[in-house]
């Protein structure tokens, strides 16, 4: 009797042990109504806890290299521009030649938006100057290769380079120029052209290129500047490269729906820039202080349709 009493005893032992060693592992709890579970975010918070947090130096080292990152891309963006307007890309605006007298700088500038050749000679020095006008796209280039003296003149030969058709080019416009400074001889300059070129325009009545105030591809305005007052009789001026050297112009009275109040034909040059002058001479039934517009054009040689338009707004005084 006794033993089997101790072998019960053993076995509800047994049995309460499994028990209590299931209920443990199993993580069962019973709930408590006092204890407050914990929220969403402190057990995201007791993760986060798990990733070591970033040390100093390892923020300096990100730093370092974000820097040395935005350095590099400096110097690289830094050294296209350079290599860019060796062949006059306008990436940040017009690009000043160093050591330049300020007047020759100007004429420099401006000169780029035509494809040309000129001489100047300025206290002592002759700077020659060879332009290839304004583009769409990079690509181009023009470099004065060579300068032959001669007995009674100068022969100066530029090559330009064109891209080839299937040539990537930066988009970006761009007006390529070369420029020599040599010593001044007094002797008359000739151009010659080499590579995608055959010819280099010159200039036709005037010695050197004047500041246009108005311009298309192929009629540049001196004179007279837009939104300024004119007299009755004012100049108009300019340079001019168009078929047969003809140049249209018209005064339109702007607040009369255009109506056109003058007209007439100058003539510039073909193949070279010539300058043109016309004196205008206003109606004197036109009112002062009307609004004007003044517009010079060619004619397409195929259909007569208006081509090379330049607009100038003008008042009357």
């Amino acid at each position: 009797m006794k033993s089997r009493l101790f072998t019960l005893f053993t076995a509800l032992s047994v049995i309460l042990l499994v028990a209590v060693v299931g209920f443990e592992a199993g993580g069962c709890e019973e709930d408590d109504p006092g204890k407050t579970r914990p929220s969403d975010k402190e057990n995201r918070e007791e993760k986060n806890e798990l990733i070591p947090p970033v040390n100093d130096d390892e923020n300096n080292r990100i730093e370092e290299d974000k820097e040395d990152k935005e350095d590099k891309e400096g110097e690289q963006k830094e050294k296209e521009e350079i290599d860019n307007n060796k062949t006059g890309e306008d990436l940040d605006g017009d690009q000043k030649e160093e050591g330049l007298p300020v007047e020759v700088d100007k004429w420099v500038d401006y000169s780029r938006n035509i494809r040309l050749g000129q001489a100047v000679e300025d206290n002592g020095t002759l700077y020659i100057l060879v332009t290839y006008g304004k583009k769409n796209t990079g690509g181009y280039e023009v470099e004065i290769t060579e300068v032959v003296e001669g007995e009674d003149r100068l022969t100066v030969y530029a090559e330009f380079t064109a891209p080839a058709e299937d040539q990537p080019v930066t988009q970006v416009i761009t007006r390529p120029y070369d420029l020599k400074e040599l010593e001044a001889t007094g002797l008359p300059v000739d151009f010659m052209a080499k590579g995608d070129e055959k010819y280099v325009p010159g200039l036709k009545g005037i010695e050197v290129l004047f500041p246009p105030v108005a311009e298309s591809n192929s009629i540049k305005v001196f004179s007279p500047e837009p939104e300024t007052e004119v007299s009755r009789e004012f100049n108009l001026e300019g340079v001019a490269n168009v078929f047969e050297g003809t140049v249209h112009y018209r005064l339109l009275l702007k607040e009369d729906d255009k109506k056109e109040i003058k007209s007439g034909i100058t003539s510039g040059a073909m193949g070279d820039w010539g300058y043109f002058e016309e004196e205008i001479k206003v109606p004197e039934e036109i009112e002062s202080g009307e609004k004007m517009l003044l517009e010079l054009y060619t004619e397409s040689p195929r259909d007569g349709r208006m081509q090379d338009l330049v607009k100038v707004a003008l008042g009357l005084e």
